[in-house]
């Protein structure tokens, strides 16, 4: 209780919660109302134009994730800290990383689980039926796109200046996931995910140390690893 206050205050302090960054997380809707007034059918599923994987899908209960003051926060993150006054380039933001980790997650998950790719039978007991996958896979995409979610200015630049000694970006990712405000979006998703599924896969064992892991959830930690790296991380 007392890191999370701490927490809550270390934000306000830095104004990466303010109002400004929340509402600019809804212009999407705003634009999407102003161009078809007379649409009535909701969408289901949104898709962001990405330079690198053409088109990112995601369906309207994952967009409210997107929309929240945790994740839009993401935008004004630079992903390589200060590189870009060398290299002028180099701009782009955890927002996009996070959104591309997800969907090349997404995609390691569906050829991994794939029937026609499970020949051994010590594999095929470990994988869980279809149901279960159904939920694992948006745990997976959930984890892949909040596990940078804790990130401070500057990145890893200015980490240990930014936080108290003992504390890093994983321990604020932790406790954003687990924090109110997420836990009634993770309530309202299709099906309902529980936030420590998420917090095992986004930061894994040796983050995660007061949760136990199974063979299944460590095996889809590595994965969302894999896709972290296939996204050009730090």
């Amino acid at each position: 209780m007392r890191f999370s206050n701490s927490l809550e205050r270390f934000f306000h302090h830095l104004d990466l919660l303010s109002e400004t960054n929340h509402e600019r997380g809804y212009h999407t809707n705003l634009c999407d109302s102003l161009a078809h007034p007379r649409r009535q059918t909701m969408k289901h599923h949104h898709e962001f134009r990405d330079p690198i994987h053409t088109f990112i899908s995601v369906r309207t209960d994952e967009r409210s994730v997107i929309d929240s003051r945790p994740f839009q926060r993401l935008r004004n993150i630079h992903q390589l800290a200060l590189t870009y006054l060398v290299y002028p380039g180099a701009t782009h933001r955890r927002f996009e990383h996070s959104l591309g980790v997800m969907d090349l997650a997404s995609r390691i998950f569906d050829i991994v689980t794939s029937s026609e790719n499970i020949v051994h039978s010590v594999v095929r007991d470990i994988v869980p039926d279809t149901d279960a996958l159904r939920y694992w896979r948006s745990v997976l995409r959930m984890a892949a796109l909040c596990h940078d979610v804790g990130h401070l200015p500057f990145s890893h630049a200015a980490e240990h200046k930014l936080l108290p000694k003992g504390f890093d970006h994983e321990q604020i990712t932790v406790s954003l996931i687990r924090s109110a405000e997420m836990q009634a979006i993770w309530e309202r998703m299709t099906p309902p995910l529980r936030a420590d599924d998420i917090v095992r896969l986004a930061v894994g064992p040796k983050k995660a140390k007061d949760l136990s892991f199974s063979t299944w959830e460590t095996i889809l930690y590595q994965k969302l690893s894999s896709a972290t790296l296939l996204g050009l991380t730090g």
